[in-house]
């Protein structure tokens, strides 16, 4: 569904501006039912929650829900992209709604907007549940000029295949198309979609309840929609969306037309005079005079821009790339053939050896196993990645090498080894079971300014090392640690040390060294997540270099409120 938008996505590009003609914009709706004060714990959790709903939209197949956030001040929400939208599409919407509902809600505790892209937050649990209200509806102002009783049958028969197609989708995508041929030459295109957690009879009902309600109020026009915080949906007389084979309703074919169908166009023309004559002429040379004039404004306004701004993106990226690529049998000679006697360590992307360039550097050179998957470009493009992330605390990529279905990176090299080596015994590491967790883009070692925005600093390097410092405490590990209270490991943490009962977090292999020392917890929290959040992975690393529009929420409650960036 995801790979063939891009093949038609200047076509896309045109729908959209033609929808703008007819279809104005829906505004978002503010709910009456509470507000909260800026800089409250409900405000940062609403704003921590939102920020998390782009990546993981984009990441999920277009749909995502969670909540942050302990008893009065959790925020629930979810994001639902529409079922043709490509990934990159997606984020971009969601982030674009997002900061609309933010710009017009700005204290409110309940919001909704949906254009296209569908967000809804609130300060009660609405997961899975049928939501009618409130109801957004418009239509094109345009007539239906053929014989309407015959078009209202085709119509409903087409929305009623549709319903069924979109509402027996699976938990993660309830979205279906449709088409029928009213003439020869009118044809409906229909769009349906719900969100994934509702059940099969919820979705059902949602959607025939929106038809019906566009038939009440606008009936006989030439396409619109109704939109709900549960459901979606419109029609037209032109393609709006991406057709997919796995979400296009089969149609059954209609019912006999009243009238016989015209033969030709021609034919069509000299039975209804010049009256239908001058519409019909009009029905065809309007759009295609829209359809032109926005060709000539994109190939001319547009597209030069596009092709040069990739052209140079591409051209830079190709000198970084060449400038970091060594020689792979220079590598074969600095690690002495890759011997074991070379090796560092091995981790879960292959063994680490030490090696020394020819203009005598000593590196760290990671041997990535054949495995991994990767292609060329897809390795190419993580190393650039890797090369831009520069900070104090981290090991620099000095470059890479490529031969056949070897892939290689290397980095600076650290003398004082692995962090693992100095703070376990052997029983620790066997209960933390190190070399099988996965750190690497995992949330709970992420400071929340980082994971959310992309912004890094020392204060991030401390939020990371705090929760190592706790998992080997308690002997939990962040991405596996649950109980009946629904806590994280932070929050655990300092519920006990609030209750007087620091103990009953520390490992009892640990309990009868020095107390004082192990008794030393961070301060409350400034946030606590769902597990279902803790566990999730940041599968589009490139997203955390986007950078919202919006400023930067600042989650520490700590007195260094502003993290002062110190790069290399």
């Amino acid at each position: 569904m995801w790979g063939k938008h891009k093949a038609v996505s200047l076509s896309s590009t045109l729908s959209f501006l033609l929808i703008g003609i007819s279809l104005v914009a829906a505004a978002p709706r503010c709910y009456d039912t509470g507000n909260f004060t800026t800089n409250s714990t409900y405000a940062k959790n609403r704003d921590l929650i939102l920020a998390s709903l782009p990546p993981n939209a984009s990441a999920n197949g277009g749909f995502f829900n969670a909540s942050v956030g302990l008893n009065s001040d959790q925020v629930y929400a979810l994001a639902m992209c529409r079922g043709d939208f490509t990934p990159e599409d997606c984020y971009s919407c969601v982030n674009s709604t997002i900061y609309d509902l933010m710009t017009n809600c700005p204290n409110q505790k309940e919001a909704w907007a949906v254009d296209p892209c569908l967000v809804h937050y609130a300060n009660h649990s609405f997961f899975g549940t049928l939501v009618l209200d409130p109801v957004e509806a418009g239509y094109n102002t345009g007539n239906i000029t053929s014989n309407l009783t015959q078009f209202d049958t085709i119509w409903e028969s087409l929305v009623d295949n549709v319903v069924r197609k979109a509402s027996n989708g699976s938990s993660s995508l309830k979205y279906a198309t449709g088409e029928a041929d009213v003439t020869v030459i009118q044809k409906i295109h229909s769009l349906m979609q719900c969100t994934p957690d509702l059940s099969h009879q919820d979705c059902d009902y949602c959607l025939r309840q929106t038809a019906r309600d566009f038939q009440d109020c606008c009936h006989g026009k030439q396409g619109g929609y109704v939109r709900r915080p549960s459901c979606y949906f419109r029609w037209d007389l032109y393609p709006f969306y991406v057709p997919n084979a796995s979400t296009t309703a089969s149609l059954s074919p209609p019912p006999p037309p009243a009238t016989p169908p015209p033969q030709s166009v021609d034919s069509q023309i000299r039975k209804e005079g010049g009256g239908s004559s001058s519409r019909l002429l009009v029905i065809i040379v309007v759009p295609i005079v829209i359809f032109l004039a926005v060709l000539v404004i994109i190939g001319v306004a547009v597209l030069p821009k596009v092709i040069k701004k990739k052209k140079r993106n591409d051209q830079n990226n190709k000198t970084h790339v060449y400038s970091l690529q060594i020689d792979f049998n220079a590598v074969r000679v600095a690690t002495k053939n890759f011997t074991d006697a070379n090796m560092l360590g091995r981790g879960g992307f292959g063994p680490v050896y030490k090696g020394k360039l020819e203009d005598g550097r000593i590196v760290a050179i990671k041997r990535l196993s054949e495995n991994s998957g990767q292609g060329i470009r897809e390795f190419k493009n993580e190393v650039i990645l890797l090369a831009k992330l520069q900070h104090r605390n981290l090991v620099k990529l000095l470059g890479f090498s490529i031969e056949q279905k070897e892939r290689v990176l290397i980095y600076e090299f650290l003398p004082n080894s692995s962090l693992d080596n100095f703070i376990f015994d052997p029983v620790k590491r066997l209960l933390l079971n190190w070399d099988k967790s996965i750190i690497a883009g995992t949330f709970g070692y992420m400071a929340p300014e980082y994971a959310w925005h992309g912004q890094y600093s020392v204060k991030s390097d401390v939020y990371g090392f705090g929760v190592l410092v706790l998992e080997i405490i308690s002997g939990h590990k962040i991405i596996s640690f649950s109980n009946q209270a629904g806590d994280s490991l932070l929050t655990y943490a300092w519920r006990n040390w609030n209750d007087g009962t620091a103990l009953e977090f520390v490992d009892p292999i640990l309990r009868d060294g020095s107390r004082s020392d192990i008794m030393r917890f961070p301060s409350r929290p400034a946030f606590c997540m769902n597990s279902t959040m803790e566990t999730a992975t940041m599968s589009d690393s490139s997203s955390l270099f986007n950078q919202s529009k919006r400023e930067a929420i600042q989650a520490s409650i700590n007195e260094a409120s502003i993290s002062e960036l110190d790069p290399r």
